[in-house]
Formats: structure tokens, sequence, C-alpha cells
């Protein structure tokens, strides 16, 4: 195949899973269509191999990005995310850009906040965490484009004065 188009693919795995799906009462397995798309259509998907790469490389990106912080200390052997579960490690900032959570500023944190309380989610407090923490340092920050670090940092200093 000259020039390969991913939807080319797309529409080749969906001629798959519905072939299959017919003749399995309208299931099939991510397993089963890999493999029947691999066999029926091994050439097109060696046009798009790089292409591929990068889809999955950019999946694992925001897989990443979306991993919750066990730890995060700006003092030794001080936990300042264990009061606030399901911090984001990083946060989404653009199509394909993320950032530090503790480097985002207050401005930021409330966009993301705001642009991830009106998606559809499961669990309605996945966010809370999060949210209580912005809400807990927001004091500490003299602006808002000061980072949550900086509001941290000058918390622990006013404690330990």
């Amino acid at each position: 195949m000259l020039n390969p188009k991913l939807t080319d693919l797309r529409n080749a795995l969906e001629a798959v899973m519905t072939s299959i799906g017919k003749s399995q009462e309208g299931s099939v397995s991510n397993i089963d269509a890999i493999a029947s798309l691999r066999a029926t259509n091994s050439e097109l998907i060696d046009g798009l191999s790089s292409q591929l790469i990068d889809i999955a490389l950019i999946k694992l990106a925001n897989e990443v990005g979306n991993r919750k912080g066990p730890r995060v200390a700006i003092q030794p052997g001080r936990d300042l995310f264990g009061n606030y579960p399901g911090v984001p490690k990083m946060l989404a900032m653009g199509r394909g850009i993320k950032k530090s959570t503790l480097k985002a500023t207050f401005k930021e944190a409330e966009q993301w906040l705001e642009e991830h309380q009106t998606k559809t989610v499961v669990n309605t407090e996945k966010n809370e965490g999060f949210r209580n923490l912005v809400n807990e340092f927001r004091e500490y920050a003299l602006t808002s484009d000061d980072t949550i670090e900086q509001a941290m940092r000058r918390k622990f200093d006013q404690a330990h004065d």
C-alpha cells in the first residue's frame, strides 16, 4: 500500500470486529480482533507502524501523567499530598501538554478543576482531594500565578517560624 492512512486501519479493524461479532453473538475480544487484523492486514499495519508506535507512546504518556502521586515532599520526610487522595502527578494543560502539579499556578489548577468538573465522571469525588488541596493552599498564594509549590512552602515556612 503506497500511502496507508489510519482511517484505512480503523475501517479494517471495524470490519474484522463486525465479522467476528456476527459469528459470536455480537461479542468480540480485542485479542481476537487484533490477531485477525494482523493476519489479514499486515501490510497496512507495517505501513503505519511508526504512527501506531507514536499513538501507543502518547497513550502511555497520558497514563503516566494521570497517575496519582504516592508522596510529594518539599521538606525531607514530609508528605504534603498525604491528606489529599487522588491528586494527579501532572495536569493536562492542553492537547499533549502536561505540567507537574506542584509547578501549576492556582489559575491553572482552578482551570483544570473546572474542565474536569464538567466532564461526565462516574466517581463524582474523583477530584475532591485535589480540589481540597487547592482550596487549603489558596490562602498562601500571593497571586493566581503563584504555583502550588510556592504556596505549600509559604505555609510550611509560616508553621516553622
